[in-house]
């Protein structure tokens, strides 16, 4: 075999092991939020506060629809609301310790998945993983 045979078993065994892992990962209706919900929570994970449009615009899409998806959260307890002290009229958006709590279920079930699948490597072969997938991280294409 030459160099571009490893690159077509890599590229494939790769791609088919992400799909099984995204897929299984997609599945967020045991946290009681939708897809679209849980990407909220993470982005409001990673501030403080954001506002609406913020928000909108970072996911790209109208505030309409976030402002919806923000009731459900909201009514859930996994978001909350307060007004800006500069501008009465801005909304902030925060994630309450409740909707922390769902991403790290998520992250445990994601922890566990991963887990499993490397779990059949031997020891040398868990470190050579490693050692390729932190060297790809590296690599700017």
């Amino acid at each position: 075999m030459n160099k571009d045979d490893y690159i077509s078993r890599a590229q494939k065994a790769l791609l088919n092991t992400s799909a099984k892992i995204a897929e299984r990962l997609r599945n967020v209706d045991e946290f009681g939020v939708t897809e679209t919900q849980f990407r909220v929570l993470e982005l409001l994970a990673k501030n403080e506060a954001h506002k609406v449009t913020d928000l909108a615009e970072k996911m790209g899409v109208k505030p309409s629809a976030v402002t919806t998806m923000i009731d459900r959260l909201a009514n859930n307890g996994l978001v909350s609301r307060r007004h800006d002290d500069n501008d009465r009229r801005a909304v902030l958006l925060s994630i309450t310790e409740e909707g922390r709590e769902v991403i790290r279920k998520f992250e445990e079930k994601c922890r566990g998945m991963i887990k499993g699948y490397l779990s059949h490597l031997e020891l040398n072969e868990l470190e050579a993983l490693a050692t390729i997938y932190e060297k790809m991280e590296n690599i700017d294409i």
